[in-house]
């Protein structure tokens, strides 16, 4: 076989080569199922029509930046008019969650806004202005009972009349949204100032003769809200007096007192305002502040006195 012969059988054997191990590389590897940065981030959740209104909200949390990406068609379900979160949290929506704490925990500079949506045919039963914030701060508890840091955390309202309802049920109508925050520290900072200040000036509330309960002012809601804020962000601690006039038996006061500070305390956490740090106390009627010989001096040491410590 002469030498020419022999380079070009070479030239054929390497061709050969070459065209199988591209074979082996581009195809067989692939189908052994070598995951790509690509498939980390598709969840494998049941497929459901983008179109279906019921579904038009799915759990789905993105950065601009691309540092994390989780989507799944299931998200939390309310009831129509409701604001706590109905039925068992899914399973995907579990492991999202899991997912935002990794995220944050290491994104200190990251705030995730829990957007709640509402229809105006809604009663709002809640404390809050709207039901769309109430469902917001529903999803930012279950999401800290979680382990997601509360701080990193902001529940917004918004109005949407095109919600779709099925069978009393209204289905995802939360969105979330990342955004980095250049002034979180000096927001932090604001905050605790504003709460170092409430330190100083405890809140008055009264009651009426033998009362245990009342209906708050919307003065009173707020006071309570900024209290809430300081206890929830900051883990303060809220304390809540409840003091009586002289009027009947002392055992008696000092229950009628303790049932004040308790009312206040179970408000709070049926309203999601607080969920922890709350100290309720009952001095009855051993700490007056005005005369109790005197109609005007009885009213006035019927009372609440809520402070941060």
């Amino acid at each position: 076989m002469s030498k020419k012969t022999l380079y070009a059988l070479s030239i054929l054997l390497v061709i050969a080569i070459g065209s199988i191990l591209y074979w082996y590389l581009c195809c067989c590897v692939e189908e052994s199922g070598v995951i790509t940065k690509e498939e980390k981030t598709t969840v494998d959740s049941p497929k459901v029509l983008a179109s279906d209104p019921l579904f038009a909200f799915p759990f789905s949390i993105k950065d601009t930046l691309g540092e994390i990406s989780y989507t799944t068609p299931e998200n939390f379900v309310f009831k129509e008019s409701g604001f706590r979160v109905y039925d068992s949290v899914p399973n995907a929506v579990v492991k999202g969650i899991g997912v935002v704490k990794q995220f944050l925990d290491t994104s200190e500079n990251k705030i995730l806004d829990i957007i709640g949506y509402y229809k105006s045919s809604e009663q709002n039963n809640s404390s809050f202005p709207n039901l769309g914030l109430a469902r917001a701060h529903s999803i930012k508890e279950y999401m800290v009972s979680q382990g997601v840091a509360s701080e990193q955390l902001h529940p917004v309202g918004v109005l949407d009349e095109n919600l779709a309802v099925d069978s009393g049920r209204l289905h995802g109508i939360v969105t979330f949204n990342v955004t980095t925050i250049a002034k979180e520290v000096s927001d932090r900072e604001r905050l605790k100032s504003n709460c170092e200040a409430m330190k100083k000036n405890s809140v008055v509330i009264y009651f009426e003769t033998g009362a245990v309960s009342l209906d708050f002012s919307d003065k009173d809601l707020q006071v309570l809200k900024s209290f809430s804020t300081c206890v929830e962000e900051l883990g303060a601690t809220l304390q809540v007096v409840g003091h009586t006039d002289s009027t009947g038996d002392p055992e008696v006061n000092q229950k009628i007192g303790y049932g004040r500070a308790n009312f206040v305390k179970e408000y709070l956490v049926n309203n999601k305002m607080v969920t922890q740090n709350i100290v309720v106390v009952s001095r009855g009627q051993n700490e007056p502040i005005a005369d109790n010989t005197t109609q005007e001096g009885r009213a006035k040491n019927r009372r609440i006195v809520i402070s941060i410590k």
